[in-house]
């Protein structure tokens, strides 16, 4: 248990280390997305069987209300409020070239895409896991706020849920929790810590990718993240949590 012990402080030590100790960072212009956008754009229009049609419910956060067939073309051209188109897919069972693409791109293991249509949002949360994220196409912008384990979290986190970034920045900025506001473009790489609350929104369509290893004894915080919000919880029957 000691040597146990010893490694996993090594180990945070050095991803401290990596990344200043900061909650989240942003490296712009990291990748060139260039050939993979070419590629992308060429298989825009082939069906994809399963994409999510997502709603405004201010009740549950944001939730996946029903699937229809679609393409990447109508996902990106998709304006409705009420109807937010997303295809995500963690590209384990490739049913669409896209995946492949990506895939070609970005080998490892753990990966996960997503293609937002605009008017995009999803609502104050965090990842157990260490998180990055890689813009391909569009733009995203994540506001990064280091609550967990806050005194007031859950009233804070119920009396804020809906609020939009430009009046959730000030709050959390008045109620003194570090915040982060990164702004991602196409190629950037955005990086954050475990634990770290995070709302996203956009105007644009997006293209993501996603990479989130697990990690090694974090069923005390995926209890924590299942007990505020339970009905998340069941719909992720497992840790690629597709649904």
């Amino acid at each position: 248990m000691i040597i146990i012990f010893i490694f996993l402080l090594i180990f945070v030590l050095i991803i401290l280390v990596n990344t200043g100790g900061q909650i989240s960072s942003l490296s712009k212009n990291k990748h060139d997305v260039t050939h993979i956008v070419k590629e992308i754009e060429e298989i825009q229009d082939v069906p994809i069987e399963r994409v999510a049609i997502y709603k405004t419910d201010n009740q549950d956060a944001t939730w996946a209300h029903d699937f229809k067939r679609s393409s990447i073309r109508e996902i990106l051209n998709t304006s409705d409020t009420n109807g937010r188109l997303q295809y995500k897919t963690d590209m384990v069972d490739i049913d669409h070239p896209l995946c492949e693409v990506v895939k070609n791109y970005f080998p490892e293991s753990h990966h996960t895409l997503r293609v937002c249509s605009k008017n995009w949002e999803f609502k104050s949360h965090f990842d157990c896991a260490h998180n990055r994220v890689v813009c391909i196409h569009g733009t995203k912008r994540f506001l990064v706020f280091d609550m967990y384990n806050h005194p007031n979290e859950l009233d804070i986190l119920k009396y804020t849920k809906n609020m939009p970034i430009d009046t959730l920045k000030p709050f959390l900025e008045k109620h003194e929790i570090m915040v982060h506001d990164h702004y991602l473009q196409p190629g950037d790489e955005l990086y954050i810590r475990p634990q770290m609350y995070h709302r996203v929104e956009s105007e644009d369509s997006s293209i993501i990718v996603g990479h989130a290893p697990p990690m090694k004894y974090m069923k005390q915080c995926t209890d924590k993240f299942d007990k505020i919000w339970p009905k998340q919880g069941k719909l992720c029957t497992n840790s690629r949590c597709i649904e």
